[in-house]
């Protein structure tokens, strides 16, 4: 990428961090609330936070995380804390994660 555009991205990381670096949900075998979160900003990144919301047993349930940070184009899977019960079918509008924050390594 040209120079302005790796200065727009910079400039613009904060305002819009779910531009640059994306979450998706998902629940594994055990039941554990996790997300993939990777970094398209095409520059490393730092300070990435993330929101995971899930409705547990009728309870909505909450957590805000901070990630280590992340070189471009770098994907890692992030585990919430959040767990679903054994056995419980869980579906799409029960979870939802999202990237709240994140700042350019440099």
């Amino acid at each position: 990428a040209s120079e302005a555009a790796l200065a727009f991205i910079r400039l613009d990381l904060a305002d819009n961090p779910a531009n640059y670096v994306q979450a998706q949900a998902f629940v594994d075998e055990q039941g554990r609330v996790l997300a993939r979160v990777t970094n398209q900003a095409g520059i490393p990144v730092r300070n990435v936070e993330v929101e995971f919301t899930a409705v547990i047993g009728g309870q909505l349930r909450s957590i805000e995380m901070r990630l280590q940070p992340l070189e471009a184009n770098q994907s890692v899977n992030v585990n919430s804390g959040l767990q679903f019960p054994a056995g419980v079918e869980v579906t799409a509008n029960q979870l939802r994660v999202r990237v709240t924050g994140v700042q350019a390594a440099q």
